[in-house]
């Protein structure tokens, strides 16, 4: 099934997200009463808006036409950033407190109804399901259908026996409009926006600015900003840009604007480095994210672009250039059907060349040949060999033809050979000439061999860079691998580990080269590599039980066992103190502030690297994230899903239930309403969800009486029981809320804590765990692997709960070795560089560090020591990282935080950790 393109969010949406600034018009003149300004009021308190005194002078001088359009405008964006855009209607109204008591005696009812029906009313369960949700059964179940009428109608939102929605599905008015007894935890300031242009560019440098691949909404957000700035983006690319993928977006989606292409070519030689980068920008030009890790995509190009695109490759090092394209063969074969590069292969003879040693072309009697074997006798990457019997080939072998094929094409090959001689008396004899030679030619291809007697043809061979550093490990040769490394300080970096090992089985010669090499390349490797580094060395000191590995676009993770020696502190301890110092000397050059905050909960936070896979949410958390649930406040976990016309989705809200030693102890979904009485309670099961309402399902957590029934650790689970993948719905997102109060609303905007699109191919998804004990929630965004599935009829927690369990634990317990750096690190080194005070807010109260003599290596351990109890925070401009900022901070300060509790604060500049990262960059 073709999945429609969601549209892309307007400008002003962007802005209003990431700067949470917002523009208004000049007052018209016109009536101004005040009653839709009160009105816009009590709608941002509904979801936390906070409006500046500006933009509060701004909104109060314009006429009440003007607020009513603005809200239209605003109200729907903030509602969405909750979830609260749509309608929530579970199956059972009054959810939680009219969900039976007795699941299985709900399900005989519904079955005694079922049977009891009027036959001659039609019914969607007369009608089977196709495969991945494509039916030819209604979505939506006509009133009275289905004996429906046995059950009291006002206790459903859909029929009682297949759980689909029955009659017109109208959207009622948003929740988060309706009264709530909710108390806000956490605000979102507005500003003012004096100029929108300069906002964009400003929020296009961020971007632009950041090492580390960019999240898809982040990547979504760029397109937005290039496309709104046009050919103006450019100018604001810096030189280079960090990350590349981020650079290859913008240029690749001003390629699609025939008014920018002819800037973007010129910009080519100073950007497009390397042919992996012009790869990139193909792939974003034809609609990719820049990735090369998606769909294969390649744009289609006039024919000048074509030969500016080859040009750009062939002012490249032929060595370099022949080497990047075997990285990306698949790729690289796709993009020469656009590129056409044998076509200019005198014009551009390194690039044809590179192609050739690509594809593995045969050198023959034609220009292109000669240009191959003088390539090939001049240059020591390139040889010439024979493709011999169960040699590897480059890229896929082509498959063996079936007998229909070679009669097809013998039919073909003896009518066009009796048409041109005009003899059609030979017909059959040629027919049966040209299937003995098509059977023979098809019994060498499956023997491996080109025919019988027929000698091998040379075919161009390469061996690059990174085959000389796999020889040089295989060989433990450390002088040479160093001498290689050398050569890419990224690499070095990203090879640390593996080199160190090796040199432990060279000595301790070995050791301290690799040593001085590592603690060479440091100045040029980026921040997120050095903060990963620093990390990964102080935790391999102690030898893990297995090492969990997320690939690249999968969903999956995999649990390896680890088998590398241990790394002894004497091995690591000169490359990690020589990164902190690196670290903090880039940090140094910052501006200084008096005195820092720091929030001591921020060590339970790993720094978000992976992002690439990351789905639009409230609150951007990486996996393995701990964060303390506050007490006396109950968690409801929720999902809404909304399904294109042409496909049913019924998605399963479930949450599984285990002891200390992750043992399952229980189910709530829609196979048990209810765990431990109000433990846990399900809203009930709908298996259709039509537009413009869709269908919601809730699970609300009392964790105090979960934990009384032997339950230590509850793991959410979202899934697909009819096989749709996520990316296939027409809208799908997950989240919970913390509350106060059960009665009210179902969805209360005020109490969401966190939501989350649900993207991908995946069906599962398991995005938390809750320890009740520990009062506790772990970040997991995984997906199980379970051998099971095909036991049980769909997807649902029977088949899953055993891998639920064990991918949930993985998860927490590789989190809790700290391999990995967290935001506290990040905060620290600011901190400890940019300070001479420091106060840092943990669960006794605030304690206050001060630098004194201290240097900031020594300053920065000292962070983590107890110190002065205190209870007023410092004056003056302060340096402020927070989970959730709570106390208002001095005019001048710079702070960041996850969320932001303060209502009311003067200028103060608000940053992301992404940026806070960011600034660590050493310079170009």
């Amino acid at each position: 099934m073709t999945t429609p393109a969601r549209p892309l969010p307007t400008i002003a949406a962007v802005i209003y997200r990431r700067a949470g600034r917002l523009g208004v018009p000049d007052p018209d003149g016109a009536l101004r009463t005040g009653q839709a300004f009160g009105a816009l009021q009590r709608a941002f308190g509904q979801v936390g808006l906070i409006p500046r005194r500006s933009l509060f002078a701004a909104l109060e001088a314009l006429s009440d036409r003007q607020v009513e359009a603005l809200a239209r405008d605003v109200l729907p964006m903030a509602l969405a950033e909750v979830g609260a855009h749509r309608a929530h209607r579970p199956l059972f109204r009054n959810h939680p407190r009219t969900v039976p008591d007795d699941t299985y005696a709900f399900f005989l009812q519904r079955l005694i109804a079922s049977a009891s029906r009027d036959p001659g009313v039609p019914c969607a369960l007369d009608r089977d399901d196709r495969p991945g949700g494509l039916s030819r059964a209604p979505s939506v179940v006509p009133e009275g259908a289905c004996a429906y009428g046995m059950f009291d109608p006002e206790l459903f939102d859909g029929c009682p026996i297949c759980h689909r929605r029955v009659g017109p599905q109208d959207a009622p008015q948003a929740p988060a409009l309706q009264a709530s007894r909710e108390r806000l935890r956490w605000y979102r300031p507005l500003d003012l926006d004096l100029n929108p242009g300069e906002t964009a560019r400003a929020l296009l440098r961020d971007l632009l600015a950041s090492a580390a691949p960019l999240a898809p909404q982040d990547r979504e957000d760029l397109r937005v900003l290039v496309t709104h700035l046009g050919p103006a983006a450019l100018a604001e690319l810096p030189d280079p840009v960090p990350q590349r993928e981020t650079m290859a977006a913008v240029l690749g989606t001003l390629l699609t604007q025939p008014a920018a292409a002819a800037a973007v070519t010129a910009r080519l030689n100073g950007q497009v480095r390397t042919a992996t980068d012009l790869l990139r920008v193909l792939d974003a030009a034809g609609g990719g994210d820049a990735s090369l890790t998606g769909v294969n995509r390649a744009a289609k190009l006039p024919r000048p672009l074509r030969r500016a695109l080859l040009a750009r490759l062939e002012a490249l090092d032929e060595r370099l250039l022949t080497e990047d394209l075997q990285r990306h063969p698949a790729r690289w074969k796709k993009a020469a059907q656009t590129l056409h590069p044998f076509e200019f292969a005198r014009r551009y003879p390194k690039v044809a060349v590179a192609f050739a040693a690509l594809r593995g072309t045969v050198p023959g009697d034609d220009p292109l040949g000669a240009l191959l074997l003088r390539a090939a006798a001049r240059r020591s990457d390139l040889q010439l060999l024979p493709v011999r019997s169960g040699h590897r080939r480059t890229g896929p072998r082509a498959p063996v033809p079936d007998v229909t094929t070679i009669v097809h094409e013998a039919q073909r090959a003896a009518m066009a050979e009796c048409a041109q001689r005009g003899d059609w008396g030979q017909y059959a004899a040629r027919l049966e000439q040209h299937t003995a030679r098509l059977l023979e030619a098809r019994t060498a291809h499956r023997a491996g061999r080109a025919g019988p007697g027929t000698p091998h043809p040379p075919r161009v061979r390469f061996t690059g860079w990174a085959g000389q550093v796999e020889q040089a490990l295989a060989g433990s040769n450390t002088s040479r691998l160093l001498a290689l490394l050398a050569q890419r300080p990224g690499e070095l970096g990203r090879r640390l580990d593996k080199a160190l090992r090796t040199a432990l089985a060279g000595g301790e010669g070995d050791v301290r080269q690799v040593q001085e090499a590592a603690v060479t390349a440091l100045p040029h490797l980026n921040a997120p590599l050095l903060l990963l580094l620093r990390a990964h060395l102080e935790a391999r000191h102690q030898p893990q039980p297995v090492r969990l590995v997320f690939p690249r676009r999968s969903p999956h993770s995999f649990a390896l066992p680890d088998h590398r020696a241990v790394l002894p502190p004497a091995v690591t301890a000169p490359i990690t103190e020589a990164i902190t110092a690196e670290l903090l000397a880039r940090a140094a050059r910052l501006s200084r502030f008096p005195a820092a905050v720091l929030d001591a909960r921020l060590q339970d936070l790993p720094l978000p690297f992976a992002e690439r896979e990351t789905a639009r949410a409230l609150v951007t958390l990486a996996r393995g994230a701990k964060l303390a649930l506050p007490p006396g406040r109950f968690a409801r976990l929720f999902v809404h899903w909304m399904e294109h016309d042409t496909q049913r989705v019924d998605l399963d809200l479930s949450a599984a239930f285990y002891d200390g030693a992750w043992r399952h102890v229980g189910t709530c979904d829609f196979t048990h309403l209810r765990f431990a009485g109000t433990g846990a309670v399900h809203s009930g099961d709908l298996t259709s969800a039509p537009a413009p309402a869709g269908a919601s399902e809730f699970i609300d957590l009392d964790l105090a009486r979960l934990e009384e029934a032997g339950v230590r650790y509850v793991v959410m689970g979202v899934l697909s029981y009819n096989n749709v993948p996520f990316e296939d719905m027409a809208d799908a997102f997950a989240g919970y809320m913390l509350r106060e109060h059960a009665h009210g609303p179902v969805f209360d905007a005020r109490s969401v804590e966190q939501r989350f699109d649900l993207r991908g191919q995946q069906q599962v998804l398991l995005p938390l765990a809750l320890d009740a004990a520990q009062g506790t929630l772990h970040w997991l965004d995984t997906t199980p692997r379970s051998r099971t599935l095909g036991e049980v009829a769909g997807h649902q927690v029977a088949a899953y709960h055993d891998a639920m369990g064990l991918a949930a634990r993985r998860v927490i317990e590789c989190a809790a070795t700290r391999a990995r750096p967290t935001l506290w690190d990040v905060a620290a080194l600011h901190a400890a560089a940019r300070c001479d005070e420091v106060v840092v807010q943990r669960p006794e109260g605030w304690t206050r560090h001060v630098r004194g003599h201290l240097t900031p290596e020594a300053f920065l351990r000292h962070l983590t020591a107890p110190g002065e109890p205190i209870r007023v925070l410092p004056d003056g401009p302060t340096l402020g990282f927070h989970l959730t900022r709570t106390e208002a901070l001095p005019a001048g300060s710079v702070a960041a935080a996850l969320r932001t509790g303060v209502a009311h604060e003067v200028d103060v500049d608000r940053l992301t950790f992404a940026q806070v990262t960011t600034q660590l960059e050493g310079p170009p």
